[in-house]
């Protein structure tokens, strides 16, 4: 699929939110922000538009698109909101606390811990859905933008997901990776090959030289 791909894909998980989603069945509920994430979303906008993207994409979630938004008009780059670049979908479960899914579903939702890669929650979408389309999305854009960079702000979940496309892990080794809110992943598209040149990096703090295409 990576056929004639030739970029950099800067992946950037969205910033913090209030603590209460901690221990929520979060999926496509589409919480802001938190208010405290503000000064370092100035940080984090300064940080990206600083490398030069010629294309910032998004999901349509609030808690992405805001942040691309600002990413784009910093870099003057242009600027797109993706619904296929959504979070997992999470069905009757989003919005709701872990510990009430278990308590009140206990059997659906062991089965699907066991086995969260590949299986669907009720009214869901298994993770192996979201590697097709996530891939088919970021893809999309980078054929569109050839040799040029090209930032995704989103979701750890889609993150992952392409990062077991662009590394060819299966999906259970990637759920291993550390993605914390702002944090900056890169990779490198050549061709039929891939290198991920940066993961999980406090893109806050500044963004390490040569890493554009």
């Amino acid at each position: 699929m990576a056929r004639e791909v030739h970029g950099t894909l800067l992946l950037l998980r969205r910033g913090p939110l209030t603590r209460k989603w901690d221990q929520t069945v979060i999926g496509q509920s589409d919480p802001p922000l938190s208010r405290g994430a503000v000064a370092e979303e100035k940080r984090v906008v300064k940080a990206v538009a600083a490398i030069g993207p010629s294309r910032v994409v998004a999901s349509d979630l609030r808690r992405a698109r805001g942040t691309a938004e600002r990413i784009a008009v910093a870099s003057d780059a242009s600027f797109g909101i993706r619904r296929d670049l959504r979070e997992q979908r999470l069905g009757r479960w989003q919005g709701r606390t872990w510990a009430d899914v278990v308590r009140t579903e206990e059997a659906e939702a062991v089965a699907f811990l066991h086995d969260f890669c590949r299986s669907e929650p009720p009214g869901g979408e298994a993770l192996t859905t979201v590697v097709r389309r996530i891939t088919k999305a970021l893809l999309s854009e980078l054929r569109r933008h050839q040799r040029k960079t090209v930032v995704y702000v989103g979701h750890a979940g889609p993150i992952r997901c392409i990062l077991s496309y662009a590394l060819q892990l299966p999906l259970e080794a990637v759920q291993r990776f550390q993605l914390d809110p702002f944090g900056l992943s890169a990779i490198r598209f050549q061709g039929d090959a891939s290198a991920v040149t940066l993961l999980n990096h406090p893109a806050a703090g500044g963004i390490p030289g040569g890493l554009p295409s």
